[in-house]
């Protein structure tokens, strides 16, 4: 495995370089000319949303990077074929994964901070100290995400769909939770759906001025989330890797926790939310549900490869759209009391 770790290591040093240098030169060039003194209006703009939209980025493309070779018969022939586990494959890839990741946000950060702070500023410095290493986690939790996301397809653009898919699993139900919980008085609760999406603690950080996140009562909840979800799919990304078959690449994505599943599940949300609009009467209702019909037909399409859907995949989408409606029935009169 060493040996190999070292050969994908040669392979992405100079794109660890480039990220690194990239990444460090964009923050500065916002700190730098920057005026960080305290003014009448208000404290100065920190600019330490930068690193960490780069952060975000950076979990979301090097999965696809790192990963893509599943997508591709030779590739994954020519890796599967090696005289070491698809776990230690996939232990390696992840590994430079998280360097590509780690290394140039530490660098680009620790840099513009050190900018900003030799400059007349009027900023706590040592919340800049508990974003790094509150960042640095949650980012390993988001990689793991996305990277089992990625690899449960063998397509690279059925691997991005089902990383903005996986998004926003836990997302939905509770956001049906939410309007419960809403409507009855509870408005501060653990159940707001802007809590449960993978990318919801990071972007709490980019936007911790906004005074949702200010005021909101309930944000530990996000790390919370992040930790469980973040460890599972690390632990299913090594336990599925055993499986993983070269065959696989570039056929349809048919695992069953891709579009098998999260298709008619999203429909299903999507139909029962449309209840929310009972009050702008029936047409607003059926909107939202042609727009969750055409949503769900075009995914099928990608997955299927073909305009052609299959018997199974009208079934479930009648079945999401009947249990959808059911709901949103139920919702309409609930909300209504």
């Amino acid at each position: 495995m060493k040996k190999y770790f070292l050969y994908e290591l040669k392979r992405y040093w100079l794109a660890l370089l480039i990220i690194t240098v990239f990444s460090a030169l964009i923050y500065l060039m916002y700190v730098l000319p920057a005026d960080f003194t305290q003014r009448e209006w208000g404290t100065p703009r920190s600019y330490i949303d930068i690193p960490l939209i780069a952060l975000v980025l950076l979990c979301t493309v090097v999965p696809v990077l790192m990963f893509s070779f599943k997508t591709d018969a030779k590739q994954a022939d020519c890796l599967y074929s090696l005289p070491i586990k698809r776990q230690k494959i996939y232990f390696v890839k992840a590994v430079i994964g998280l360097m590509l990741v780690i290394i140039p946000y530490t660098i680009a950060f620790w840099s513009g901070f050190t900018v900003t702070a030799l400059k007349p500023n009027s900023f706590t410095l040592s919340r800049f100290v508990a974003v790094y290493f509150i960042s640095v986690p949650l980012a390993v939790m988001l990689f793991g995400i996305n990277s089992f996301a990625f690899t449960r397809a063998t397509r690279i653009i059925d691997g991005i769909i089902f990383i903005a898919l996986y998004a926003g699993i836990l997302a939905m139900p509770v956001a049906l939770i939410q309007v419960f919980t809403n409507f009855y008085g509870y408005r501060q609760t653990p159940f707001d759906a802007l809590l449960w999406f993978s990318y919801s603690p990071l972007i709490q950080m980019i936007m911790s001025q906004e005074a949702y996140w200010a005021h909101h009562s309930f944000t530990w909840v996000m790390y919370v989330v992040a930790g469980v979800t973040g460890t599972a799919a690390w632990i299913g990304l090594f336990l599925t890797a055993q499986y993983e078959k070269a065959e696989n690449a570039e056929r349809l994505s048919n695992t069953k926790i891709g579009y098998i599943i999260l298709i008619p599940y999203y429909f299903t949300f999507m139909t029962t939310f449309s209840g929310l609009f009972g009050g702008m009467g029936m047409a607003a209702r059926m909107i939202i549900i042609i727009v969750g019909l055409i949503f769900s037909i075009s995914l099928y399409i990608i997955f299927r490869r073909s305009f052609k859907l299959k018997k199974e995949d009208w079934i479930s989408i009648g079945g999401a759209l009947i249990i959808g409606i059911i709901l949103s029935v139920i919702l309409y009169f609930a909300i209504r009391q």
